[in-house]
C-alpha cells in the first residue's frame, strides 16, 4: 500500500484546503519529511490521516476523551468560512489480485445548532462505490488494520510508553494478540460460551433458569463495574504519566536553577566552617614551627659545615693530647737509654723513627675557632641529622594539607555562590513538591483501583464457575433433548480446539517476533556485543533481555536512549512481523533521544523503516546535520508555517531550509 496525497479542507488548525503530495519517487527516497514548529500542526496532520481512514475507529477520539461527534465538531477549524464544511481526502494505491487499484476516500462533516453531519464517500479507480462506503469499518481491514494502527501511527509517546519495560508487556501483549487476530480467536470462543449457555437454558426448570437469571445479572453488573475499574485505571495511569513528566519539568528546571545546591546551602555553611577551622589550626601549627629551629632548615647545609668543624676541631684537640703523651713517652725513653750507656749514633736514630711515627699517628693540626664542647657537638648533631628533618617532614604534610583544604574552601564558595535566590527557589521547590504530592495521592488512589480489581476479578471468576456449573450438562440420559447435550460437547471441544490452536500459534510467532525484535534492536544498537537473545513469555508478554553469555540484563542497566532504541526496535519487528507493507507515519521521533541514539534512527532505522515512511519533526529534531544525514533518502519535503494572525497554518513545499 502506498498513500499517494492527502487533501484537507478547514481540519483542526489548518484553514483552507491543504494538499500533500506522498507518493515516494523511487524505492531508494522512501522518506517524506514534514517540519513544523510544536503546536504549528503535526499531530492535527497525524490524526487527519487516521480520522479520513478508520472514522469512529480511530484513536484520536479516545485520546482526547470525546464522543465521535464532539471530536468531529472540535476538528473544524473556527475561521473556517460558514457553509464551507470540514473535508478529508486521501488517495491511495494497493495490490490486489496481482493488480493495482486506486482508492480516493472523502469524509465530509459539517456541524450546525449542535448537531454533526458526516458523509463518506470510496471512488476505485475513479469509479464510486457506495457498497464499499457503507462496509468501509470493515474493508479497511484489508488494508491497514484499525486494531495495529499504533504500528504504523506512532509519535515520540508511543516509544516512551513502549521504552517503560514495566508497561511493554500491556501494550506488547494487545499488539500482538492484534497482529496474530488471536483476539478474533478469543471472541470467538466467548460468543461459543455465550451460544452453548442459551442452550443450556432450554432444558433447564424456572427455578433453575431463575437462579441462572440472577447470577447472570450479577455478573453483568460485576462485568460493568470491572469496565469502570478499568477505565477509572486507564485514565489515573495516564494521569499518573502526565504528572511524572510535570515533576521532572519541574525537577529539571530545579536542577537547572541550582536547586540541589540550595537543599545543600546549610550543609555547605557547616563544611566550611568546618574547613576554615581545620585550615586555621593549620596555620597555627606552622607559626610554631617557624617560631622553632625550623627556620635553620634554610642555612642546614652552614650547619652541616660548622659540624663538620666543630668534629674536626675535636680530634685536633685530642690529637695535641697524644701528642703531649707521646713526647713525654719519646723524652723519658731517650733519658733511660742514655742511661743506659746508649751510643749517641743509635740515639740519633731513635730520635728519627719518634718523629717520622708522631707524623704517622697524628693528623694535620687545623685552625681551631670554635671550641665546642662535647655537648654543643651533640646539640648540633642532633639538630642537624634528627630534628630539622623532622621539622621540614612534618611541615611539607601540613602545607599539603593546608593546600587541599584550600582548594575545598574555594569549591564550597563556588557552590555557595550558585546557591539560587530563596524567593526564586522556593516557587520551583512548591511547584516540585506539588508534582511529588500529586504523583503520590495518584499513586494511592491507583493502587486502591488496582486492588478493587482483582477483588472484583475474584467476584467475577467465582460468578463465572456457578454459571458454568449451573449450565452444565449433566448425563445425556438424564436430559430430555440429547441434541442440546452433543451441541455443548462440541461447543467445549471446538472451544479447547481454539485454545490449542491459540497457544500454538502464539508461541511460533513469539519465536519468530523475538528474533525480529533482536535482529532489528541490534541493528541500531552500537553496543552489538551487548544482546545475546530476547525472550518473551507467552503468557504475560513480559521481555527478558539476555547478554551474549546468557545473563539476564536488567531493565534498570540500560540507559534511556537504549530503552528509547529497543521501543522502535518493537514497532519495527511488529510491523515486520504482520508481513503487510505498509506506510510509516511518526510524529516527534526524536524528542526524547541523546544525540547519539539521534544518530541511529536516522542513519538506521528511517531510510528501512518501510517502503514509505512520512516524518513529523521539528528543526531541533531533524536539523540541518540529521537532515544531510536523511537527504539520499528523501523523496519530498513539506514546512507547516502558522500564522498569529489567522490563528492557522499552511502546509507550504520545502523543510526548514
Amino acid at each position: 500500500m502506498i498513500i499517494d496525497e492527502i487533501k484537507l479542507t478547514n481540519v483542526g488548525i489548518y484553514l483552507g484546503e491543504q494538499c500533500i503530495i506522498l507518493t515516494p519517487p523511487n524505492s531508494k527516497k522512501p522518506i517524506t519529511l514534514i517540519g513544523g514548529d510544536n503546536g504549528a500542526g503535526k499531530t492535527t496532520l497525524l490524526d487527519a490521516l487516521q480520522l479520513g481512514l478508520y472514522g469512529k475507529l480511530t484513536v484520536s477520539n479516545e485520546r482526547n476523551g470525546l464522543g465521535y461527534n464532539k471530536y468531529l465538531e472540535s476538528m473544524i477549524n473556527r475561521n473556517a468560512k460558514p457553509g464551507e464544511g470540514t473535508s478529508i481526502q486521501i488517495s491511495f494505491r494497493s495490490i490486489e489480485d496481482g493488480y493495482e487499484k486506486i482508492y480516493l476516500i472523502t469524509r465530509k462533516w459539517s456541524a450546525s445548532k449542535g448537531k454533526v453531519k458526516e458523509h463518506f464517500d470510496v471512488y476505485v479507480d475513479n469509479e464510486k462505490d457506495d457498497v464499499l462506503a457503507d462496509t468501509w469499518y470493515e474493508q479497511v481491514e484489508r488494508f491497514i488494520p484499525a486494531r495495529l494502527r499504533h504500528i504504523y501511527f506512532f509519535n515520540g509517546e508511543r516509544v516512551e510508553a513502549f521504552a517503560d519495560i514495566e508497561q511493554t508487556a500491556t501494550i506488547l501483549s494487545t499488539a500482538v494478540q492484534a497482529l496474530l487476530g488471536i483476539d478474533l480467536v478469543e471472541q470467538l470462543r466467548i460468543d461459543l460460551k455465550v451460544i452453548s449457555q442459551r442452550k443450556s437454558k432450554e432444558v433447564k426448570s424456572e427455578k433453575e433458569l431463575e437462579k441462572i437469571d440472577e447470577l447472570e445479572r450479577t455478573l453483568k453488573e460485576t462485568n460493568k463495574e470491572r469496565r469502570e475499574l478499568i477505565s477509572d485505571i486507564t485514565r489515573l495511569e495516564q494521569k499518573l504519566s502526565g504528572a511524572k513528566k510535570d515533576f521532572k519539568q519541574a525537577d529539571d528546571l530545579f536542577a537547572e536553577k541550582g536547586g540541589h545546591l540550595f537543599e545543600q546551602h546549610h550543609y555547605l555553611e557547616n563544611q566550611k566552617i568546618e574547613v576554615t577551622t581545620n585550615l586555621a589550626n593549620i596555620q597555627i601549627e606552622l607559626i610554631n614551627l617557624t617560631s622553632g629551629s625550623l627556620p635553620l632548615m634554610i642555612v642546614r647545609d652552614y650547619l652541616i659545615n660548622i659540624l663538620d668543624q666543630a668534629h674536626t676541631e675535636e680530634q685536633n684537640a685530642h690529637d695535641e693530647i697524644t701528642e703531649d703523651l707521646i713526647k713525654k713517652r719519646d723524652k723519658r725513653l731517650r733519658y733511660w737509654l742514655k742511661k743506659q750507656g746508649v751510643e749517641d749514633d743509635l740515639l740519633q736514630v731513635l730520635n728519627s723513627f719518634f718523629e717520622k711515627e708522631k707524623k704517622t699517628q697524628l693528623k694535620e693540626k687545623t685552625i681551631r675557632y670554635l671550641d665546642f664542647n662535647k655537648q654543643n657537638i651533640r646539640q648540633l648533631d642532633s639538630l642537624v641529622s634528627g630534628g630539622l628533618l623532622k621539622e621540614w617532614a612534618t611541615a611539607e604534610k601540613l602545607l599539603s594539607q593546608s593546600s587541599e583544604l584550600s582548594k575545598k574552601l574555594d569549591d564550597i564558595d563556588g557552590k555557595l555562590a550558585r546557591v539560587p535566590d530563596e524567593e526564586a527557589i522556593q516557587r520551583i521547590i512548591s511547584k516540585r513538591d506539588k508534582s511529588i504530592k500529586k504523583i503520590s495521592d495518584l499513586e494511592n488512589e491507583f493502587n486502591t483501583l488496582k486492588t478493587q480489581l482483582e477483588s472484583k476479578n475474584r467476584v467475577r471468576e467465582q460468578l463465572v464457575k456457578q454459571l458454568d456449573d449451573l449450565l452444565r450438562t449433566q448425563k445425556s440420559s438424564e436430559f430430555e433433548n440429547q441434541q442440546i447435550h452433543r451441541f455443548q460437547e462440541h461447543t467445549e471441544m471446538v472451544s479447547d480446539i481454539l485454545s490449542s490452536f491459540q497457544n500454538s500459534i502464539l508461541k511460533g510467532n513469539l519465536e519468530n517476533l523475538e528474533e525480529i525484535i533482536l535482529e532489528g534492536y541490534r541493528h541500531l544498537l552500537h553496543k552489538k556485543s551487548l544482546l545475546g537473545r530476547i525472550q518473551i513469555d507467552a503468557k504475560s508478554f513480559r521481555m527478558t533481555i539476555y547478554n551474549h553469555r546468557g545473563e539476564v540484563i536488567p531493565s534498570n542497566k540500560l540507559s534511556a536512549g537504549e530503552r528509547q532504541l529497543l521501543a522502535v526496535s518493537i514497532l519495527w519487528g511488529l510491523g515486520k512481523a504482520s508481513g503487510r507493507p505498509l506506510p510509516i507515519c511518526i510524529d516527534t521521533p526524536l524528542s526524547k533521544l541523546d544525540s547519539t541514539h539521534r544518530s541511529f534512527l536516522v542513519k538506521k532505522y528511517f531510510p528501512k523503516a518501510s517502503h514509505q515512511v512520512i516524518l513529523l519533526s521539528t528543526d531541533e529534531e531533524i536539523d540541518q546535520k540529521y537532515y544531510e544525514m536523511l537527504k539520499r533518502s528523501i523523496g519530498h519535503t513539506y514546512r507547516i508555517d502558522y500564522n498569529e494572525k489567522t490563528e492557522s497554518s499552511t502546509i507550504e513545499k520545502g523543510y526548514f531550509w
